[in-house]
């Protein structure tokens, strides 16, 4: 299951992007990656070397559009992604999945990209929850 992250910002209208592995999130992960994040999903993998916070920040300096957070254990995932304050919310839209789903997604991602694409509708859920079944989807037609 998709699960939208307290704390972040939604995403409506159509979304076409490409999906790219940036490790745990971090500053440096992202540095290293360069231009190649703006304008894709990034997806993370949880852990607590990143605070929630700053894996969405990170993103969002990078210039992603969408962070999807897979978690570091099997079973899924929610947390507060905003500001310290727990009133600010990030500037991103956050989203995760389980580790088992987040595997077979990370799994996916080649070095040119899962794509996700699709119209998102106005609502946060749907929305997020549509990303991640595109990236799924597109994840499973490149195992066959």
């Amino acid at each position: 299951d998709l699960i939208t992250q307290v704390g972040s910002t939604s995403l409506d209208g159509d979304v076409k992007s490409e999906a790219i592995d940036a490790g745990t999130g971090s500053a440096e992960e992202f540095a290293a990656l360069g231009s190649a994040v703006a304008g894709k999903v990034a997806v993370v993998t949880r852990s607590n070397d990143v605070s929630p916070n700053q894996r969405a920040v990170n993103a969002l300096d990078a210039g992603a559009t969408l962070l999807l957070v897979a978690n570091d254990a099997d079973g899924e995932l929610s947390e507060w992604v905003g500001a310290d304050d727990y009133m600010t919310s990030v500037g991103i839209p956050v989203a995760s999945v389980s580790g088992v789903q987040g595997t077979r997604l990370l799994e996916a991602i080649v070095p040119d990209g899962t794509e996700v694409r699709g119209t998102m509708p106005t609502t946060r859920t749907a929305t997020l929850r549509q990303a991640v079944a595109a990236a799924l989807d597109a994840s499973r037609s490149t195992e066959g």
